[in-house]
């Protein structure tokens, strides 16, 4: 009876172990997306974190379009962003709107700024003079995957 009882622990263990790695290994290959952020009124953005296997608060980051019409179109390439290593780095959005009325974001974190043009999705190195900027607001430090819409300019852009 007793080596029947330490034989049902034992396997009870290793199952419990399988399963606890099983689970991390499969959160750790999964992107988390946020909901949707109007940017126009055809694009919306969605920002897509993956952690990176460290147990840390450590991600991969990326920016997915969607048009707003209800047609899928996640299929399309992610614009990938620069990976958080400090632990849920807060990212402030702003709307760009040229002279000529193309669209750019731009994506501002307290150590990187850059800009994607919205049609085609990908990023720039700059955006024309004489845009102007609108503030859309923030993904929260503390959960990365929540943005607040904002007004004024983001906490931590030296730029203004």
């Amino acid at each position: 009876m007793r080596l029947r009882v330490r034989r049902t622990w034992l396997v009870s263990l290793v199952l419990a172990i399988v399963l606890f790695v099983g689970a991390i290994v499969w959160d750790e290959t999964t992107w988390h997306r946020s909901d949707g952020i109007p940017i126009s009124p055809r694009w919306s953005i969605a920002l897509e974190l993956r952690s990176m296997g460290t147990p840390f608060a450590e991600y991969y980051r990326r920016v997915r379009r969607f048009q707003i019409d209800g047609r899928d179109t996640s299929h399309g390439e992610p614009v990938e962003l620069t990976p958080d290593t400090g632990g849920g780095l807060p990212i402030c959005l702003y709307r760009i709107t040229t002279p000529s009325g193309a669209l750019f974001l731009e994506v501002l974190d307290p150590f990187e700024r850059f800009f994607v043009e919205l049609d085609p999705f990908a990023r720039v190195a700059a955006v024309p003079v004489g845009s102007t900027r609108e503030f859309l607001g923030e993904f929260l430090e503390a959960s990365p995957l929540m943005f607040m819409p904002g007004t004024g300019v983001c906490r931590h852009d030296r730029t203004e």
